[in-house]
This record gives C-alpha cells, structure tokens and sequence, in this order.
C-alpha cells in the first residue's frame, strides 16, 4: 500500500512547526488496504480525549471482496483500541458506531458509506459527510484509492 505523505503545518503565537506527518498506521492484514494518518493530536489517537477533537486522514484501496469475507471486523476494532465501536453485521465486517460526531471530506477518489438501514451513499472528491452516531462502514468498491480527512469531535 503506497500511502501519500502529509505536511502539517502548525502555527502558535510563539512556534512554526512545518513536517511531514510521521503518525501512519497501515492496518495490514487486520483491514487490508487501510491506513491512517494521524494529523492532530500531534501522538497519534484516533479516538479524541473528552471534550476535544481528532484529526486524521484515512486512505482506503479497493476492497478484495473474497479477502474481506476473511476479515474480523471485531478484532480489527480492539487492536485499534476501539473495540466497543464495531457492530456485528451481515452487511460488512467493519459495521461500527462512534461516540463521537465525524466530519468527512472525500479529498481524493469514490466510496460507498454503508449504512445499517441497507442505504448506501456513494460519496466522491469534494463531498462531505457529516456522521452523528450512526452504525456505518466505509467501503471502497471501485478501481482506486480514496482519501478522506475526518474531524472527529467527543460528544461528552
């Protein structure tokens, strides 16, 4: 999986950070051909603190529908640490419901938002997507990777 670098640029009123973001987590055979990168906070977490955001870029390739069938969703979920998320489903194995209120914007690429009411919502560069809580997955049924960048904001 070739994943593309990210600059982040930081800008306090006493500091200019300007690097490529080091935060990557590709998560190999747990979810093939997805990878996060980490933008704020600067340590890397997906989930946010009470009370504050997160920010990171999600890339997900084109699903193997054979490979995928071999996915455990709810494995995938507790080695990320968010294993209280997933929602067992027929649907998709990667099914999950956050606690918190996601802002997505498709930056590159097409992919289907899977709902568990059995909609599917067919997002592309430059939409946006705003998810409160809903079960969902993310699925990228076409010939190339997409790029969402995601804020997700704690709702406690």
């Amino acid at each position: 999986m070739e994943i593309k670098k990210t600059r982040r640029v930081v800008a306090s009123t006493n500091e200019l950070q300007d690097t490529v973001v080091d935060t990557v987590k590709e998560f190999g055979s747990i979810r093939p051909g997805v990878a996060h990168t980490y933008i704020w906070p600067p340590n890397g977490a997906m989930a946010p603190t009470p009370g504050s955001t997160s920010f990171l870029i999600a890339q997900f390739d084109p699903e193997d529908k054979e490979l995928l069938k071999t996915c455990d969703g709810k494995k995938a979920f507790e080695l990320a640490g968010a294993g209280g998320s997933w929602r067992e489903s027929n649907r998709h194995p990667f099914m999950h419901q956050t606690k918190t209120i996601d802002y997505g914007i498709v930056l590159d690429g097409k992919i289907d938002l899977l709902l568990d009411d059995d909609r599917t919502i067919t997002l592309e560069k430059g939409d946006v997507c705003v998810q409160q809580g809903t079960i969902h997955a993310w699925s990228n049924r076409y010939n190339k990777s997409c790029r969402i960048a995601f804020i997700l904001v704690d709702k406690s």
